[in-house]
């Protein structure tokens, strides 16, 4: 599933109106990495009628997204699940140079946590196990319906969050984390497809992810 949700109403349907862009779709390019907290990506399409016009794409519409190898569990970034990709700007127009209406242009697009962390700020102090303060500020200031894996911390102590960006006040707590398990310091806080991880470098590393290296 590819489409594109507006915010605009569909009167018949009395649901969002969503255009299907899988025929024009060109490239897909999706990025989960463990050093960026979300993820993101951008779809290039081969457009002959002008959608990001007529539609048009302003800002505030949503990526529906689906897909899978067989086998594989894959991806699943639609409104039934209810975490839609934001589309945050339309870039590298190209005309086709023969036809009029025919061009190529890049749609990038980002998990909405990313969009909702801009417009919020945490000023709170939290007591007691990071990992409980990282969970509140994901469910509550990013507003994210998407299962939260985590690594016990052994911290456990009281930190006050001076007016900072939600996912600048999780890669802080990241940054004083100690680990319950293993002999490191410091945790990463990133997104894949089964939801957000707040784990350590050194677990990543364990064998099977759950034997320390020698």
């Amino acid at each position: 599933e590819l489409a594109i949700i507006s915010y605009r109403p569909d009167k018949e349907k009395n649901t969002p109106y969503s255009f299907d862009i899988k025929g024009i779709m060109a490239v897909l390019n999706l990025r989960e990495d463990i050093f960026t907290n979300v993820m993101s990506g951008s779809i290039i399409v081969y457009d002959t009628n002008d959608i990001r016009t007529i539609f048009p794409l302003t800002g505030l519409e949503r990526l529906s997204l689906k897909f899978n190898t067989p086998g594989c569990p894959g991806y699943d970034y639609t409104e039934d699940s209810g975490s839609p990709f934001h589309i945050y700007k339309v870039d590298n127009i190209t005309k086709v140079e023969g036809k009029d209406t025919a061009q190529y242009y890049q749609i990038f697009f980002c998990s909405p946590e990313m969009i909702d962390s801009q417009l919020n700020t945490v000023s709170k102090a939290y007591a007691g196990p990071i990992e409980d303060a990282v969970n509140d500020i994901l469910k509550n200031k990013l507003k994210s319906k998407k299962p939260f894996y985590f690594e016990n911390t052994a911290t456990n102590a009281k930190y006050v969050i001076p007016s900072l960006k939600p996912l600048k006040a999780i890669n802080y707590l990241a940054n004083q984390c100690v680990s319950g398990k293993y002999h490191n310091s410091g945790y990463l806080f990133y997104e894949t497809a089964k939801g957000f991880n707040f784990r350590s470098i050194e677990s990543m590393l364990a064998m099977g992810g759950s034997v320390a290296r020698p």
